[in-house]
């Protein structure tokens, strides 16, 4: 199963949207202090919200590009508020998930 998350960095207010088959572990890969990727200069980051997204691997990326092709934050508000989903976005499932 993959799974479409949701960060917010504390330091800068950005959001980031990934996918992975394990969302804790990939969230406590982008606060580590060996992360030297895009995300290193968030941190610490939130998780905002885990949802499940799709069986493959090409289905999710497809629905985190849609995400990401959006430009603005408006469709990741309306991810955050649990409002009702359509089109590339209506098979997500939000899950539960603890920060740690």
């Amino acid at each position: 199963m993959w799974y479409l998350y949701i960060l917010k960095s504390e330091r800068h207010g950005k959001f980031y949207v990934g996918i992975s088959q394990n969302p804790v572990k990939r969230f406590q890969q982008h606060n580590s202090q060996e992360n030297i990727g895009y995300t290193s200069k968030g941190q610490p980051w939130i998780m905002m919200g885990v949802w499940k997204a799709a069986v493959s691997e090409a289905e999710a990326l497809s629905i985190e590009r849609f995400i990401k092709k959006q430009k603005n934050t408006r469709i990741i508000h309306h991810l955050l508020e649990d409002k009702p989903l359509h089109g590339p976005l209506a098979g997500l499932a939000r899950i539960p998930f603890e920060q740690t």
